[in-house]
């Protein structure tokens, strides 16, 4: 699963790094609401191929993909989280997924959602945020 497009662009307003493009990852749209592109192609240095919301394909240049906000998956957080944490716990609790942080210097935060990547991207944007 991959975060909504609301926490797409939250997560890189504060600094979720933009990786680079590759088959199968999910690129929100910022200037047309509502629409998302997974790629499906990529031509050498040229171009990749998105879905849009009406179901049509097109091919765009690797420079627009500046327009685009990169929608991570729970591995894509994870790994960003191994950075700063000592240690994380992820299972599925009451119908929500659950990601327990452990702190190196001790301390343990729970983040839970039904959607098990933006409970991660609730856990990178609280410590991104320095709010733990």
């Amino acid at each position: 699963m991959n975060t909504t497009h609301e926490t797409a662009i939250h997560l890189e307003a504060a600094g979720f790094k933009k990786p680079e493009i590759q088959f199968g990852q999910v690129w929100y749209d910022r200037e047309r609401p509502g629409e998302w592109g997974m790629v499906t192609s990529i031509s050498p240095g040229f171009a990749f191929t998105y879905n849009s919301v009406d179901g049509s394909y097109r091919r765009l240049r690797f420079s627009e993909i500046e327009r685009f906000s990169f929608a991570p998956t729970v591995t894509d957080i994870l790994k960003e989280l191994s950075i700063v944490v000592f240690s994380h716990w992820f299972e599925f609790v009451e119908g929500n997924f659950q990601i327990r942080i452990f702190f190196q210097g001790g301390g343990e935060r729970q983040y839970f959602h039904s959607n098990p990547a933006e409970a991660c991207a609730a856990a990178w944007l609280e410590i991104k945020e320095k709010k733990v």
